[in-house]
């Protein structure tokens, strides 16, 4: 009796245990369920799939959704689509859930606890504060180069001379805001306004800028003066006037006048005709805001979208009805499928981890503009991030993903510094056009040393310096200009 119940026993369990299993099955495959967001079908859609991508079918409606397969990176399977369950397939990529901190000594970083893999988008610089420059603020991580370093502005005095005035940090002695002038105001002329100091010298003399008056100069100016004390701001500005009363300034109210700006009162409603639209004044002929018509789809190119009017004549399309996505070895686009524009045409960018692998389409084994870690896109351009390096190689960035320290060119001003990293080129480094025989200066011997050079006399000159015509060779050209020069033609050296 008592092995009949043991065997009944285990038996149970083991369905309890099948059953779960099924349940938590059931339960994934409707986590994953597709279904048709282009009409009411609520069935799931069934997927089709080859070795890189799936592909769902609505049999109400014909609308497809297509997509690459794609997992996480912690998944038992990594041969299996989280989407569509698909098996044995590729996986174009894995996503993670866990992240730890990752760091060298210029960033940190997002690093995900089960793989290891960067997250780029979160990967900052480290920052310290004046107390301890070499643990970051951010992460806590030691022995750090901060690329900012912060000060604590309730911990900090201010100071000044007969002059200027200025902020000390008192924890490290440090001059967090650059010496200022000071400036009084005119109200209180022998205070500073800033740092109340008295019995110093001021280098100007503020005034409201928010109330003025203004006196009538002459038939075409006005003086703008400060409202507290009568003396003048800023320069004489030309009378306004009201379009209803062309001869009265809107600033000093003195009649008789001539008005350089009339002012008018714009209509809230569109006028327009075929080709373009504008406000008008309600009470003469001026126009205000007078645009070309736009559509908004290209499949209703009759219809202005910013004035309604219709029957319109127009070229300029916002939006576009429908969009095709192509892309070839070096660039990806979109185009309209009802009209055929060019919606973008871009080239490909990868990450430096994966070189060929585009971040912006589904490229992959493509020709691709390589990012690093430390160049990120602000709004319109790309800056670059993090501690900057140079030599007389030039400057770089070192990339946390891959290492690279590649230097860049240096830009250099008038002054021989760097633009981009203040690198100062020394004056035996420098270039100086017509100084052929490098001796610092540009003077006759320079023209007799670069003739002889010409002559095939065995001389030593500069070949950078000696080509004074910027054409890449040094020649005669370079002797003739270099000799005008030293008879002070208006010639300059290249």
């Amino acid at each position: 009796m008592k092995q009949v119940l043991r065997t009944s026993f285990s038996t149970l369990f083991l369905l309890l245990i099948l059953t779960l299993l099924c349940l938590g099955s059931t339960a994934l495959a409707q986590s994953n369920s597709v279904y048709c967001d282009s009409c009411e079908n609520d069935e799931p859609l069934t997927p089709q799939y080859d070795a890189n991508s799936h592909l769902y079918v609505c049999e109400l409606c014909g609308s497809e959704r297509r997509g690459l397969h794609w997992g996480f990176c912690d998944q038992k399977d990594l041969s299996q689509c989280v989407e569509c369950a698909a098996e044995d397939v590729i996986l174009d990529e894995l996503f993670h859930q866990e992240w730890v901190l990752g760091y060298d000594t210029y960033y940190h970083w997002p690093t995900c606890a089960h793989c290891g893999a960067m997250n780029w988008e979160e990967t900052s610089e480290h920052s310290a504060t004046c107390p301890d420059l070499t643990t970051c603020t951010v992460c806590e991580v030691e022995n750090i180069v901060a690329t900012s370093i912060n000060h604590d502005w309730d911990d900090r005095i201010v100071e000044g001379d007969e002059t200027h005035h200025w902020i000390r940090c008192t924890a490290c002695s440090t001059i967090v805001l650059d010496p200022v002038l000071h400036k009084s105001d005119c109200t209180n002329p022998t205070v500073c306004s800033w740092c109340d100091m008295t019995d110093v010298t001021f280098a100007s003399v503020d005034h409201d800028l928010f109330t003025r008056g203004y006196i009538r100069l002459s038939d075409t100016h006005c003086q703008p003066v400060c409202a507290d004390c009568n003396e003048p701001k800023d320069e004489p500005q030309p009378h306004w006037a009201d379009c209803t009363a062309p001869d009265t300034c809107t600033y000093c109210d003195s009649t008789g006048i001539t008005a350089a700006v009339l002012l008018h009162d714009y209509s809230d409603e569109w006028s327009h005709n075929d080709t373009e639209h504008w406000y008008a004044c309600l009470y003469c002929d001026a126009r205000y805001d007078v645009g070309a018509h736009e559509a908004y789809s290209c499949s209703n190119i009759t219809t202005c979208t910013i004035c309604d009017a219709a029957d319109i004549t127009t070229s300029r399309v916002h939006v576009h009805r429908g969009y095709l996505e192509g892309y070839d070895n070096t660039h990806h686009w979109e185009e309209c499928s009802y009209c055929g524009a060019m919606i973008y045409h871009n080239r490909h960018t990868a990450k430096c981890t994966d070189p060929s692998r585009c971040i912006s389409c589904e490229a992959r084994n493509a020709d691709c503009v390589t990012q690093h870690v430390y160049e990120i896109y602000s709004p319109g351009e790309w800056a670059n991030m993090g501690p900057i390096f140079s030599d007389e190689r030039g400057h770089w960035w070192v990339c946390a993903g891959c290492g690279d320290e590649t230097p860049r060119d240096h830009d250099y001003d008038e002054d021989s510094v760097c633009t981009v990293c203040n690198y100062k080129l020394e004056t035996s480094l420098a270039r100086i056009p017509g100084d052929v025989n490098d001796d610092g200066k540009v003077d006759m011997r320079d023209a007799l040393a670069l003739l002889k050079k010409l002559a095939d006399w065995d001389v030593t000159i500069n070949e950078s310096n000696s080509d004074v015509n910027g054409d890449g060779a040094v020649n005669m050209r370079d002797a003739l200009t270099l000799l005008k020069y030293l008879a002070e033609w208006d010639i300059e050296l290249k």
